[in-house]
């Protein structure tokens, strides 16, 4: 469901990162085909700016999204944005559509850990009736929510979440009542979203829809 590397815990779906690599190799597939069968080079380069931008799109969307925790903070990687949200300034954690984290002033959700739907729920509970309730996931009214469920992205990545700060709101490494001082900080990913508008805009331009 996800995985778990480097000096921080880090959460990154692997649903996610196998379907990223699926749509890659299917576009160089098609790309490689193309310039094997002697395509135009009007078309081929059409192809080439189309391949370059879903290639782009995908790493957005699908590859790059994670949830870091350290004994600083938490970073959502999403999309658009990368959020760090020091612990100080966290206040809730919420599964209910995805993983988010509420701080005094707004919630963030992560994109790579979203809750699940039908069928991800229904497999989760037929593995917890299996092995019966995992202990890491937590009940409420003697239940577990569905975007609790260990086995589910959104609840793995909250786990995470939860561990560390429990851990550290325990040990007094948080201090209790900075919430509303402590800012969180947001850094748009200037660069990518702009090569994808290029991109997207010279594939347009290419093909002949623009």
């Amino acid at each position: 469901m996800g995985s778990f590397a480097g000096s921080d815990d880090v959460f990154r779906s692997r649903f996610n990162r196998v379907l990223a690599v699926i749509i890659w190799a299917i576009d160089l597939f098609v790309l490689v085909t193309s310039l094997v069968v002697g395509e135009p080079a009007e078309t081929a380069g059409g192809l080439l700016l189309f391949t370059m931008f879903t290639a782009g799109l995908v790493y957005a969307l699908l590859w790059r999204p994670s949830v870091a925790v350290n004994d600083d903070c938490v970073t959502l990687v999403n999309v658009t944005r990368t959020i760090v949200i020091p612990w100080a300034a966290l206040i809730d954690v919420d599964t209910r559509f995805a993983l988010s984290l509420r701080t005094p002033r707004t919630s963030y959700s992560a994109w790579a850990a979203p809750a699940p739907g039908r069928s991800g729920l229904a497999m989760a509970r037929r593995a917890e009736r299996r092995h019966g309730p995992n202990a890491r996931t937590p009940t409420v009214a003697g239940r577990s929510r569905p975007g609790d469920l260990i086995t589910t992205e959104s609840g793995e990545a909250a786990y995470l979440v939860r561990e560390r700060w429990n851990s550290l709101v325990e040990s007094g490494a948080v201090e209790p009542g900075l919430a509303d001082s402590t800012p969180v900080t947001i850094r748009w990913h200037w660069f990518q979203d702009a090569a994808l508008v290029i991109l997207a805009i010279a594939t347009a331009i290419a093909v002949g829809w623009l």
